[in-house]
């Protein structure tokens, strides 16, 4: 399976109270356990699999605020400043280059 689904996770269910503090909220734990199981999984990858590109400036307040909007939506997004590398690279490769800041989506549309 690994060579199929490189970046796979494994995870263990086990019946409640079999193994850890039987004192604390299951469905809590559980909660948390996955979630944190999911985060490391997409900061592994760097980024999401539907992820928004944001290409702007480092100053600059309507790239912020786009940032702001994608983040209240949970929206998974990213932010580069255009002079970086990976923002030059997201830049050529959809033509994105006549305004900042850009908005990249997972097809290809640029904003």
């Amino acid at each position: 399976m690994r060579h199929g689904h490189p970046h796979a996770k494994r995870g263990l269910l086990i019946g409640w109270g079999a193994w850890g503090d039987p004192a604390a909220a299951p469905d809590e734990l559980f909660h948390q356990a996955v979630s944190s199981l999911l985060l490391e999984w997409a900061e592994a990858r760097l980024e999401a699999p539907y992820m928004v590109h944001v290409v702007g400036e480092s100053w600059s307040g309507r790239a912020y605020q786009l940032r702001e909007v994608l983040g209240r939506c949970a929206v998974p997004h990213s932010f580069c400043l255009a002079d970086s590398n990976n923002g030059r690279a997201l830049l050529a490769e959809t033509g994105g280059d006549e305004g900042l800041p850009a908005v990249v989506f997972p097809n290809g549309t640029v904003l």
